[in-house]
């Protein structure tokens, strides 16, 4: 009879083991999920702009040093820029775009993608190749 009762001593014993590791685990999912739905699931309100992106624009163009600093080139390079589209490319405004907000978004997109070029390739290789 004492066997018995140490096999089933044994038994219960694992069993509590078993049903301890299962809670560890089942805590360990718990945690995850949770940190999941915070991170992916619970979003918060969309942003309201400040401002629209024409008068963004115009912002920019009223001040010739942050101009060159978002742009790269100087306010009358812009324009003729501008121009040169408009009169031999066809540029057009849309209901929702105008002309030169449409050439600072695409402006500002080639700058953006110049800047992640350089990061993959490198400052050195990309200077080293074209000087």
């Amino acid at each position: 009879m004492d066997e018995e009762l140490e096999e089933l001593v044994k038994k219960g014993y694992k069993g509590v083991q078993l049903l301890a590791e299962l809670s560890k685990q089942a805590a360990t999912i718990g945690y995850l999920g949770d940190q999941y739905s915070t991170r992916y699931l619970n979003k918060s309100d969309y942003r309201v702009p400040q401002q629209t992106g024409i008068e963004w624009v115009e912002e920019c163009l009223a001040t010739p040093r942050y101009f060159y600093k978002m742009f790269r080139m100087t306010i009358e390079v812009f324009w003729s820029l501008h121009d040169l589209l408009v009169s031999t490319y066809g540029l057009t405004s849309t209901s929702n775009v105008t002309s030169v907000e449409s050439l600072a978004m695409f402006h500002r997109w080639l700058e953006a993608l110049n800047l992640s070029l350089k990061l993959k390739i490198g400052f050195k290789d990309l200077y080293g190749r074209f000087t």
